[in-house]
C-alpha cells in the first residue's frame, strides 16, 4: 500500500490502494476494555469478519448511552489522550499532552494493539484534531475564535503554529511507539465550536445559517495567514456580521445559502481559501511525521456546521482519495469512482437489515470501492452485527469472482 493522505473534504484524487476487498471497524478503546479486549477482537474478527481495528487514540469529550451487556451503562469522558505521551518529545512545544483520567496509569491502546497484532488484524490509530478534549480550555490562547472574538472551549485552531507543532509531536510520538498501520483524522477544520452551554440564543430566527457563520474562525492566527496572503480581513470580517445580523433581523433563511454568499464575497472566500492552504501545509507535515497512510475521515455534518466551506476550495498535493459516505453513494454514485473506501456510521446502522446494506454496498462496489470502515463499534446495535456480517460476505464474494 503507497503512503498518502485520504481526504473527506469534497476532493478528488488517485492512491495506490489494493483492490482486494478489506473491512475496518472503528472503536472508543473504554467499550473495547470494558467489554474485554479479547472477546472484542475475537467477536470483530471471527464472528463480523473485520480485517482491522481503528482505534480512537485522542479524542473530544463524549457522552454515551452504552449497551445492555457493557457496564457501567453511561459513560462520560472530558478527552484527551488515550496513550501514555512521551513528555520529552514535547519539551519544545508550549501545548503539552493531557491524558485522559480513565486512562490513569494503564497503557490501554498498546494492550488493544498487541491484541490486533497477535490476530493478524490491521491496526489503525483514530484522533481529532482540533477538537481533542481539554486542549482549548487549559490552552485558550489557541482556541477558534468567532467573528464577535469568542473563544471556543472545545476547539483549537489548527491554523496557530504551537497547535500545529503539538499536533506533529503528538503523531510522531505514537507512530514511534506503536505499530500502526495508518493514521484516520477527524475535526480537520478550524471551525469555533459552542461549549456545553447548548445552542447560542439570539434575537430572531437566526437558525442553521447565522450558525455557519459564527463557526468561521477569526482568531489572531487565522487572521494572520489571511493577512499574509493579502486578504482583506476586515472585508470578511464585515460580509460574515452583515450576514448573521440580516438574518436576525428576520430576513428569510431561504435568501441564504453558504456557498453562494462566500462566491459572491470575494474577501470572504479569500479568507477561507488561506485557512484552507494553511490545514494543507499541516497535513503535509503530519504526514511526513507518520511514517503510515494518512486518512482524513468523513463526518456527517452536523445541522449548523460549516465544514461543507472547504468542499470546493481545498487541494492537497499528492496522493490524496476522499472517503466516500452513504450519502455520496445513494446521491451520486458516478462521483464516487475515484473513492476507495466507504465510511457507515453507527446511527446508520441503526434498525438497517441485510436488504438495505446491500444495496448499499453494491453500487459501493460498482464505482470501484474496495473498502468499508464501520464506526463506532460502542454505537452499532446488537441487532445491526448480524446486517453487517452478512454484508461483508457479499462485499467479500463479489470482489473475489
Amino acid at each position: 500500500m503507497s503512503q498518502g493522505i485520504t481526504c473527506a473534504l469534497g476532493m478528488s484524487y488517485e492512491i495506490g490502494l489494493t483492490q482486494m476487498f478489506q473491512s475496518f471497524l472503528a472503536a472508543y478503546p473504554w467499550d473495547v476494555v470494558d467489554e474485554g479486549i479479547d472477546r472484542v477482537l475475537d467477536h470483530m474478527q471471527g464472528e463480523l469478519g473485520i480485517a482491522g481495528l481503528s482505534l480512537w487514540c485522542a479524542t473530544p469529550p463524549v457522552v454515551q448511552l452504552r449497551r445492555p451487556n457493557v457496564q457501567p451503562r453511561f459513560f462520560r469522558t472530558r478527552g484527551g489522550l488515550f496513550f501514555q505521551p512521551s513528555s520529552e518529545l514535547y519539551s519544545d512545544t508550549r501545548i503539552k499532552p493531557a491524558v485522559s483520567h480513565w486512562v490513569g496509569k494503564r497503557n490501554v491502546i498498546e494492550q488493544i494493539a498487541k491484541g490486533c497484532a497477535d490476530r493478524g488484524l490491521t491496526f489503525r490509530c483514530m484522533m481529532s484534531l482540533s477538537r481533542i478534549g481539554r486542549l482549548a480550555h487549559r490552552h485558550p490562547e489557541t482556541a477558534c475564535k468567532n467573528v464577535f472574538e469568542d473563544s471556543s472551549l472545545t476547539s483549537v485552531c489548527l491554523s496557530n503554529p504551537d497547535v500545529q507543532a503539538f499536533l506533529c509531536d503528538l503523531v510522531g510520538d505514537f507512530g514511534s511507539r506503536i505499530a500502526v498501520d495508518a493514521f484516520y483524522f477527524t475535526d480537520v477544520a478550524s471551525l469555533w465550536r459552542e461549549g456545553g452551554e447548548g445552542p447560542v440564543k439570539s434575537p430572531g430566527r437566526s437558525g442553521k445559517l447565522a450558525s455557519e457563520f459564527l463557526q468561521v474562525c477569526f482568531c489572531e492566527s487565522c487572521q494572520q495567514v489571511a493577512s499574509g496572503a493579502d486578504v482583506d480581513v476586515a472585508g470578511a470580517i464585515d460580509v460574515v456580521k452583515r450576514v448573521i445580523d440580516k438574518r436576525m433581523d428576520g430576513a428569510d433563511e431561504s435568501e441564504f445559502k453558504f456557498e453562494a454568499i462566500i462566491k459572491e464575497a470575494p474577501a470572504l472566500l479569500s479568507y477561507l481559501e488561506a485557512q484552507t492552504h494553511r490545514i494543507t501545509e499541516l497535513l503535509r507535515r503530519i504526514a511526513e511525521r507518520a511514517n503510515a497512510d494518512v486518512f482524513i475521515m468523513h463526518e456527517q455534518c452536523k445541522e449548523g456546521d460549516s465544514s461543507s466551506q472547504f468542499a470546493d476550495s481545498t487541494a492537497i498535493a499528492g496522493d490524496v482519495i476522499r472517503v466516500a459516505t452513504a450519502d455520496d453513494v445513494k446521491a451520486n454514485p458516478s462521483g464516487t469512482k475515484s473513492m476507495q473506501e466507504i465510511h457507515l456510521e453507527g446511527k446508520l446502522l441503526s434498525g438497517a437489515s441485510t436488504s438495505e446494506l446491500f444495496p448499499l454496498l453494491q453500487r459501493a462496489l460498482e464505482t470501484g470501492i474496495s473498502a468499508v470502515h464501520f464506526g463506532n463499534y460502542g454505537l452499532i446495535p446488537a441487532s445491526a452485527f448480524d446486517p453487517i456480517r452478512q454484508a461483508l460476505r457479499y462485499a467479500r464474494r463479489t470482489t473475489a469472482g
